[in-house]
């Protein structure tokens, strides 16, 4: 998982950058919620994969799990699956 999240920080990263260098990025926070504008020139593919790590990050904020903990939770659903392919 953790290459998962490092990728699409670099992703995040690399569009940030070359948005600030081509476009203007306009970030706003209303209420509860924080607005971003960007130009429509951006390909939806990856707007998704940054929305896609935006909704990770907001399911984990107030996850509590330990690394440990997810490695075993990870490790039982390997074995789950290799139980049912074997069959």
């Amino acid at each position: 998982m953790r290459r998962f999240v490092s990728r699409l920080q670099m992703v995040v990263l690399v569009d940030a950058h070359e948005n600030l260098k081509k476009r203007k990025m306009i970030v706003e926070r209303q209420n509860n919620e924080i607005l971003v504008r960007v130009s429509a020139g951006i390909k939806t593919s990856r707007i998704q994969t940054i929305l896609d790590y935006l909704r990770y990050e907001e399911l984990t904020s107030k996850s509590t799990a330990s690394e440990g903990d997810i490695d075993q939770l990870l490790k039982e659903a390997k074995k789950g699956r290799w139980d049912r392919t074997e069959k």
